[in-house]
């Protein structure tokens, strides 16, 4: 269910780009204003995409019919689940475990509101952890195919802050 592109560079931006050729990317943050998020957003616009800012602090029906109506306006097929990494959620006082459900609650409400008008056919990230790693969970229990354009060395940045290179550990916490 879930295809994985090792990119050829050990960067975040190449595989930022990549992911943000998606038709919309819709970034989950705490902070807008972090380099990865930053270049997340001129990655969207240069590429004309949609773009999407979702501040994690609940679910509402307004939130959830607004994006419905950009999504379904933009006749999208695939998205982009950026947005902070671990160590910016902990130190926002939250934890993985809460943006893999709120990932898969706004997900799931956003794909069954009634003025979604939308095939998604793909959900894919760059399998950061955070958000990133949230939107490819929430893609699996949606039942959505999942592809995660990764750095090379299947790099991520666990909850202290430590950048991994392992694509056992990197694959294994989308096991579900």
């Amino acid at each position: 269910m879930i295809t994985y592109i090792e990119d050829k560079s050990p960067k975040y931006p190449p595989r930022t780009y990549a992911n943000a050729s998606a038709d919309a990317t819709i970034a989950f943050a705490f902070d807008f204003g972090t380099p990865g998020e930053l270049l997340t957003k001129d990655a969207v616009e240069k590429q004309g995409k949609l773009y999407i800012q979702v501040f994690p602090s609940f679910v509402n029906s307004l939130k959830i019919k607004n994006v419905a109506t950009f999504v379904s306006d933009a006749k999208v097929k695939t998205i982009n689940i950026a947005g902070n990494s671990l160590p910016i959620i902990i130190k926002n006082n939250f934890t993985q475990l809460y943006c893999d459900t709120f990932v898969h609650e706004f997900m799931k409400l956003l794909i069954n509101h009634p003025i979604f008008d939308c095939n998604i056919q793909i959900i894919r990230s760059g399998g950061q952890s955070g958000f990133d790693e949230a939107g490819i969970k929430a893609a699996i229990k949606l039942g959505i195919p999942a592809l995660i354009h990764c750095p090379k060395g299947f790099k991520f940045i666990n909850e202290h802050g430590e950048t991994i290179c392992d694509e056992v550990l990197f694959k294994r916490r989308f096991e579900i």
